[in-house]
């Protein structure tokens, strides 16, 4: 279920998204709970073999920023 904050964040990143195949991925998270675990949401919006392609090169870039 997608909380509040996801749900204004989706809308906005929608309504500035003009180009019909333009993709895009929204995650959002809350602070981490005593036990460690915390709440991930994620959506995505367009082709789901270019999505994928997103968060694999988003991850190489973490990656290279935090080593």
């Amino acid at each position: 279920m997608d909380s509040d904050l996801h749900k204004k964040l989706k809308e906005q990143v929608e309504d500035s998204t003009v180009d019909e195949n333009s993709c895009f991925i929204l995650i959002t998270c809350n602070e981490p709970k005593g036990d460690g675990s915390m709440h991930v949401e994620m959506s995505y919006e367009g082709d789901p073999i270019l999505a994928s392609y997103l968060l694999e090169n988003a991850q190489n870039i973490i990656d290279e920023q935090t080593s």
